[in-house]
Protein backbone atom coordinates (compact mmCIF):
# COMPACT_ATOMS: atom_id res chain seq x y z
CA UNK A 1 0.00 0.00 0.00
CA UNK A 2 1.57 3.20 -1.00
CA UNK A 3 2.01 6.14 1.34
CA UNK A 4 -1.33 8.13 -0.51
CA UNK A 5 -3.56 5.27 -0.05
CA UNK A 6 -2.96 4.75 3.60
CA UNK A 7 -3.69 8.78 3.89
CA UNK A 8 -6.95 8.05 2.01
CA UNK A 9 -8.44 5.64 4.12
CA UNK A 10 -8.06 8.07 6.94
CA UNK A 11 -10.42 10.57 5.30
CA UNK A 12 -13.13 7.41 5.14
CA UNK A 13 -15.67 8.10 7.54
CA UNK A 14 -16.93 4.31 7.88
CA UNK A 15 -20.42 5.82 9.37
CA UNK A 16 -21.09 8.95 7.12
CA UNK A 17 -24.58 6.93 5.24
CA UNK A 18 -26.36 7.01 8.66
CA UNK A 19 -24.73 10.29 9.75
CA UNK A 20 -25.19 12.19 7.09
CA UNK A 21 -29.21 10.39 6.54
CA UNK A 22 -31.15 14.03 7.54
CA UNK A 23 -28.76 16.66 5.29
CA UNK A 24 -28.63 13.83 2.28
CA UNK A 25 -32.62 13.96 2.11
CA UNK A 26 -32.78 17.77 1.91
CA UNK A 27 -30.08 18.24 -0.44
CA UNK A 28 -31.52 15.17 -3.05
CA UNK A 29 -35.02 16.55 -2.35
CA UNK A 30 -33.47 20.33 -3.53
CA UNK A 31 -31.94 19.22 -7.14
CA UNK A 32 -34.95 17.18 -7.70
CA UNK A 33 -37.17 20.00 -6.92
CA UNK A 34 -35.49 21.94 -9.63
CA UNK A 35 -36.27 19.81 -12.30
CA UNK A 36 -39.90 20.98 -11.82
CA UNK A 37 -41.40 17.29 -12.26
CA UNK A 38 -40.20 16.95 -16.27
CA UNK A 39 -38.44 13.25 -16.21
CA UNK A 40 -36.49 14.39 -19.31
CA UNK A 41 -33.97 16.58 -17.04
CA UNK A 42 -30.36 15.05 -16.76
CA UNK A 43 -27.94 15.92 -13.56
CA UNK A 44 -24.52 15.66 -12.69
CA UNK A 45 -22.90 15.44 -9.24
CA UNK A 46 -19.44 16.95 -8.68
CA UNK A 47 -16.97 15.21 -6.71
CA UNK A 48 -19.91 12.22 -6.12
CA UNK A 49 -17.22 9.77 -4.11
CA UNK A 50 -19.64 7.29 -2.52
CA UNK A 51 -22.49 9.22 -2.58
CA UNK A 52 -23.06 9.34 1.12
CA UNK A 53 -24.61 12.97 0.65
CA UNK A 54 -26.79 12.59 -2.10
CA UNK A 55 -29.39 9.70 -2.73
CA UNK A 56 -28.52 7.84 -6.14
CA UNK A 57 -31.59 5.35 -6.29
CA UNK A 58 -33.88 8.66 -6.41
CA UNK A 59 -31.90 10.91 -8.48
CA UNK A 60 -31.83 7.62 -11.12
CA UNK A 61 -35.43 7.69 -10.77
CA UNK A 62 -36.65 11.51 -11.16
CA UNK A 63 -33.40 12.15 -14.13
CA UNK A 64 -33.67 10.56 -17.21
CA UNK A 65 -29.82 10.04 -16.52
CA UNK A 66 -27.34 10.97 -14.18
CA UNK A 67 -23.61 11.62 -14.08
CA UNK A 68 -20.98 11.62 -11.41
CA UNK A 69 -17.66 12.50 -11.80
CA UNK A 70 -14.86 12.18 -9.37
CA UNK A 71 -10.89 11.24 -9.85
CA UNK A 72 -11.31 8.50 -7.06
CA UNK A 73 -12.44 6.10 -9.33
CA UNK A 74 -12.13 3.24 -6.53
CA UNK A 75 -15.07 5.71 -4.05
CA UNK A 76 -17.51 6.01 -7.34
CA UNK A 77 -17.16 2.44 -8.45
CA UNK A 78 -18.85 1.26 -5.40
CA UNK A 79 -22.29 3.35 -6.52
CA UNK A 80 -23.02 0.64 -8.74
CA UNK A 81 -23.50 -1.80 -5.83
CA UNK A 82 -27.10 -2.09 -5.18
CA UNK A 83 -28.44 -0.46 -8.57
CA UNK A 84 -30.84 -2.34 -10.69
CA UNK A 85 -30.07 -3.29 -14.22
CA UNK A 86 -32.44 -0.02 -15.41
CA UNK A 87 -30.65 2.16 -12.87
CA UNK A 88 -27.33 1.23 -14.34
CA UNK A 89 -28.07 1.99 -17.70
CA UNK A 90 -29.16 5.37 -16.83
CA UNK A 91 -26.00 6.14 -14.57
CA UNK A 92 -22.38 7.78 -16.32
CA UNK A 93 -19.45 8.37 -14.54
CA UNK A 94 -16.64 10.18 -15.75
CA UNK A 95 -13.40 10.06 -13.93
CA UNK A 96 -11.92 13.52 -13.86
CA UNK A 97 -9.48 15.73 -11.23
CA UNK A 98 -11.55 19.53 -10.76
CA UNK A 99 -7.49 20.75 -10.45
CA UNK A 100 -5.80 18.30 -13.09
CA UNK A 101 -4.04 16.82 -10.29
CA UNK A 102 -4.66 13.60 -10.42
CA UNK A 103 -4.41 10.54 -7.67
CA UNK A 104 -1.05 9.81 -9.20
CA UNK A 105 0.17 12.68 -9.08
CA UNK A 106 -0.47 13.08 -5.82
CA UNK A 107 0.82 9.76 -4.73
CA UNK A 108 4.02 11.01 -6.84
CA UNK A 109 4.09 13.55 -4.94
CA UNK A 110 4.28 11.91 -1.25
CA UNK A 111 6.55 9.09 -2.65
CA UNK A 112 9.02 11.59 -4.15
CA UNK A 113 8.99 13.56 -0.70
CA UNK A 114 9.62 10.49 1.43
CA UNK A 115 12.51 9.59 -0.96
CA UNK A 116 14.17 13.26 -0.81
CA UNK A 117 13.90 13.38 2.85
CA UNK A 118 15.47 10.06 3.33
CA UNK A 119 18.49 10.88 1.05
CA UNK A 120 19.61 13.41 3.21
CA UNK A 121 19.60 11.03 6.20
CA UNK A 122 20.77 12.27 9.52
CA UNK A 123 21.77 15.45 7.85
CA UNK A 124 17.87 16.37 7.46
CA UNK A 125 17.15 19.95 8.16
CA UNK A 126 14.03 21.99 8.31
CA UNK A 127 15.57 23.97 5.69
CA UNK A 128 15.96 20.85 3.61
CA UNK A 129 12.44 19.46 4.44
CA UNK A 130 10.79 22.73 3.25
CA UNK A 131 13.07 22.79 -0.17
CA UNK A 132 11.70 19.28 -0.96
CA UNK A 133 8.18 20.07 -0.04
CA UNK A 134 8.07 23.44 -2.12
CA UNK A 135 9.75 21.80 -5.16
CA UNK A 136 6.99 19.16 -4.93
CA UNK A 137 4.45 21.29 -4.88
CA UNK A 138 5.57 23.47 -7.68
CA UNK A 139 5.26 20.39 -9.76
CA UNK A 140 1.88 19.71 -8.69
CA UNK A 141 1.05 23.37 -9.62
CA UNK A 142 2.48 23.04 -13.29
CA UNK A 143 0.05 20.41 -14.00
CA UNK A 144 -2.79 22.04 -12.83
CA UNK A 145 -5.76 23.16 -15.37
CA UNK A 146 -5.68 27.05 -15.45
CA UNK A 147 -8.50 27.55 -18.22
CA UNK A 148 -12.48 27.87 -17.34
CA UNK A 149 -12.94 26.64 -20.71
CA UNK A 150 -10.68 23.16 -20.43
CA UNK A 151 -12.43 22.36 -16.99
CA UNK A 152 -15.94 23.19 -18.53
CA UNK A 153 -14.92 21.31 -21.65
CA UNK A 154 -13.92 18.13 -19.63
CA UNK A 155 -17.59 18.27 -17.56
CA UNK A 156 -20.41 16.49 -18.55
CA UNK A 157 -23.21 19.13 -19.83
CA UNK A 158 -26.13 18.43 -17.83
CA UNK A 159 -29.16 20.55 -16.96
CA UNK A 160 -28.42 20.51 -13.18
CA UNK A 161 -25.03 20.13 -11.59
CA UNK A 162 -24.27 19.83 -7.96
CA UNK A 163 -20.94 20.56 -6.12
CA UNK A 164 -21.47 19.99 -2.34
CA UNK A 165 -18.23 19.97 0.23
CA UNK A 166 -15.83 19.56 -2.68
CA UNK A 167 -14.01 23.00 -2.31
CA UNK A 168 -12.56 22.52 1.24
CA UNK A 169 -11.23 19.23 0.49
CA UNK A 170 -9.46 20.10 -3.23
CA UNK A 171 -6.16 19.76 -1.31
CA UNK A 172 -6.99 18.37 2.04
CA UNK A 173 -4.82 14.95 1.65
CA UNK A 174 -1.45 17.05 0.31
CA UNK A 175 -2.02 19.12 3.68
CA UNK A 176 -2.33 16.24 5.71
CA UNK A 177 0.84 14.93 4.29
CA UNK A 178 2.44 18.03 4.84
CA UNK A 179 1.58 17.90 8.06
CA UNK A 180 2.36 14.64 9.10
CA UNK A 181 6.53 15.07 7.54
CA UNK A 182 6.22 17.47 9.90
CA UNK A 183 5.27 15.50 12.70
CA UNK A 184 8.22 12.85 12.03
CA UNK A 185 11.19 15.46 11.89
CA UNK A 186 13.11 14.65 15.29
CA UNK A 187 11.89 16.35 18.49
CA UNK A 188 14.61 19.18 18.66
CA UNK A 189 13.12 20.41 14.99
CA UNK A 190 9.83 20.19 15.73
CA UNK A 191 8.43 23.70 16.36
CA UNK A 192 10.44 25.11 13.24
CA UNK A 193 9.06 21.68 11.15
CA UNK A 194 5.63 22.86 12.27
CA UNK A 195 6.44 26.29 10.79
CA UNK A 196 7.69 25.22 8.18
CA UNK A 197 4.28 23.23 7.11
CA UNK A 198 2.74 26.23 7.85
CA UNK A 199 4.15 28.47 5.14
CA UNK A 200 3.65 25.60 2.96
CA UNK A 201 0.14 25.16 3.82
CA UNK A 202 0.02 29.04 3.29
CA UNK A 203 1.42 28.21 -0.66
CA UNK A 204 -1.53 25.75 -0.96
CA UNK A 205 -4.10 28.71 0.50
CA UNK A 206 -2.36 31.10 -2.43
CA UNK A 207 -3.34 28.14 -5.38
CA UNK A 208 -6.78 27.72 -3.72
CA UNK A 209 -7.45 31.75 -3.86
CA UNK A 210 -6.52 31.08 -8.03
CA UNK A 211 -7.84 28.14 -8.75
CA UNK A 212 -11.51 28.09 -7.35
CA UNK A 213 -13.10 30.43 -8.79
CA UNK A 214 -11.78 29.32 -11.76
CA UNK A 215 -13.32 25.96 -11.17
CA UNK A 216 -16.50 27.60 -10.20
CA UNK A 217 -17.05 28.95 -13.09
CA UNK A 218 -16.64 25.89 -14.88
CA UNK A 219 -19.11 24.20 -13.51
CA UNK A 220 -21.86 27.07 -14.03
CA UNK A 221 -20.49 26.93 -17.42
CA UNK A 222 -21.59 23.05 -17.78
CA UNK A 223 -25.05 23.59 -16.38
CA UNK A 224 -27.96 23.92 -18.98
CA UNK A 225 -30.83 25.39 -16.51
CA UNK A 226 -29.06 25.08 -12.69
CA UNK A 227 -25.96 25.00 -10.52
CA UNK A 228 -25.96 24.06 -6.41
CA UNK A 229 -23.58 24.37 -4.37
CA UNK A 230 -23.12 23.34 -0.84
CA UNK A 231 -20.03 24.82 0.99
CA UNK A 232 -18.81 24.88 5.06
CA UNK A 233 -20.37 28.50 6.14
CA UNK A 234 -18.59 30.08 8.84
CA UNK A 235 -18.22 33.99 9.56
CA UNK A 236 -15.78 32.68 12.85
CA UNK A 237 -14.09 29.76 11.84
CA UNK A 238 -13.86 30.91 7.72
CA UNK A 239 -12.61 27.30 5.62
CA UNK A 240 -10.64 28.71 2.66
CA UNK A 241 -11.66 27.01 -0.44
CA UNK A 242 -16.00 26.86 0.81
CA UNK A 243 -15.10 31.19 1.27
CA UNK A 244 -14.14 31.03 -2.26
CA UNK A 245 -16.71 29.51 -4.15
CA UNK A 246 -19.20 31.20 -2.18
CA UNK A 247 -17.56 34.88 -3.00
CA UNK A 248 -17.09 33.93 -6.67
CA UNK A 249 -21.13 31.91 -6.96
CA UNK A 250 -22.37 35.38 -5.58
CA UNK A 251 -20.90 36.82 -8.81
CA UNK A 252 -23.66 35.15 -10.59
CA UNK A 253 -27.21 35.17 -10.51
CA UNK A 254 -28.06 33.15 -7.15
CA UNK A 255 -31.60 32.82 -6.72
CA UNK A 256 -31.76 30.94 -3.61
CA UNK A 257 -29.53 30.93 -0.48
CA UNK A 258 -30.40 28.53 2.53
CA UNK A 259 -28.46 27.04 5.77
CA UNK A 260 -28.55 23.73 6.90
CA UNK A 261 -26.81 21.66 9.33
CA UNK A 262 -25.12 18.80 8.03
CA UNK A 263 -24.36 16.00 10.96
CA UNK A 264 -20.82 14.66 9.70
CA UNK A 265 -19.37 13.00 12.09
CA UNK A 266 -22.17 12.42 15.09
CA UNK A 267 -19.77 9.82 17.64
CA UNK A 268 -16.77 13.30 17.37
CA UNK A 269 -19.80 15.91 17.50
CA UNK A 270 -18.50 17.39 14.09
CA UNK A 271 -21.36 19.26 12.58
CA UNK A 272 -21.34 21.87 9.79
CA UNK A 273 -23.09 24.64 9.21
CA UNK A 274 -23.65 24.61 5.30
CA UNK A 275 -24.73 27.68 3.20
CA UNK A 276 -26.72 25.78 -0.15
CA UNK A 277 -26.87 28.15 -3.09
CA UNK A 278 -28.51 27.63 -6.23
CA UNK A 279 -27.44 29.86 -9.51
CA UNK A 280 -29.79 30.13 -12.49
CA UNK A 281 -27.59 29.58 -15.69
CA UNK A 282 -30.19 30.11 -18.45
CA UNK A 283 -28.30 28.44 -21.09
CA UNK A 284 -31.06 28.11 -24.41
CA UNK A 285 -28.35 25.48 -25.88
CA UNK A 286 -28.99 22.00 -26.74
CA UNK A 287 -26.67 19.25 -25.63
Amino acid sequence: MSVYDDIKKKFVLPDAYDDWKEYRELLTDKVIGLRKGNPEKTVCVIGAGRCNDIDKHKLLDAFANVSLVDYDTEAVGGVFKGLTNKEIWKLYIREMSLTGITEKDISGFCEDTILAMRSCGNALRVDDFYGIVCNGIEKLKSRMIKSKEDISEALPKSDIVLCNGVFSQLFSTISFFIQSCAASMPDLMAPEAMKAASKLEEQLTLISRDIVPVITGAIIASAHEYAVFGNEYSEEHPVEGACRCIDAVRNEKVVEESRHIWDFNRKRNIRYEMLIQVVETGKNVAF
